[in-house]
């Protein structure tokens, strides 16, 4: 069965990057793709 939410699942890759990640999968469905690092820095997280 296809789960909508596949398509913008982003996987973590580190525990830090939980925030980064989600926000990354909030922002891919509204069209936007931007890489966790650019987001790393924009949220200042390590």
């Amino acid at each position: 069965m296809y789960n909508a939410f596949n398509k913008y699942y982003v996987s973590q890759v580190d525990e830090a990057d939980c925030g980064v990640a989600a926000l990354s999968m909030i922002l891919r469905k509204f069209g936007s793709k931007v890489s966790l690092a650019t987001l790393r820095k924009a949220t200042k997280t390590t």
